[in-house]
């Protein structure tokens, strides 16, 4: 009988002991989880910083578009972010965004396709299409660029252009994504 409730203390100990150690354990996988996951949060907006670099180059230069910034590294199954600014030196009018992947080149630097055996885009790229802007007014686009996991490394050209009623606003501009 001895022996019975010793046996049987030992396994409550041992229960117990395993149940504090998952709930442990638990918590820290909560707790690594919420640190990595606020240290990697993704980039869905241009910060405050960047959007008054780009007003204070569209007021110090003559170009009516620009894009900021004109390069960016990202890796598959990753996002960035870059700007184009408008600035309106007509009367208030709607201009229109067309942006599409102009050229792609391996890490050679010779030409490969752009699109996967499916026909899809290896980058894909979303933004607003259009906005209104006032006279003597700026806007300004924010063109998130999803690269995707099977892409391969290399550079994509994407070609920008701004159109106001159906005419070219400013020059075309090409941004660079860099894929490592």
């Amino acid at each position: 009988m001895l022996k019975n409730k010793k046996a049987i203390q030992l396994s409550i100990n041992f229960i117990v002991t395993l149940i504090i150690a998952l709930v442990v354990f638990s918590m820290g996988i909560v707790f690594f989880n919420r640190f990595f996951r606020s240290a990697e949060e993704i980039r869905e907006t241009l910060d405050e910083s960047t959007k008054q670099q780009m007003q204070d180059i569209m007021f110090s230069t003559s170009e009516q578009v620009i894009v900021y910034p004109s390069s960016l590294t990202i890796e598959a199954n990753n996002n960035g972010i870059f700007g184009v600014g408008v600035l309106n030196t007509g009367g208030t009018g709607t201009f229109n965004l067309n942006k599409e992947i102009y050229k792609c080149y391996n890490a050679n630097g010779y030409d490969m396709d752009c699109v996967d055996d499916e026909g899809n885009d290896f980058v894909e790229l979303l933004s607003e299409i259009s906005k209104n802007i006032k006279s003597n007014d700026q806007g300004i686009f924010e063109v998130n660029v999803y690269v995707k996991r099977n892409a391969p490394p290399g550079k994509y050209a994407i070609s920008i252009e701004i159109k106001s009623d159906s005419a070219q606003y400013g020059e075309k501009h090409l941004v660079y994504i860099t894929v490592p």
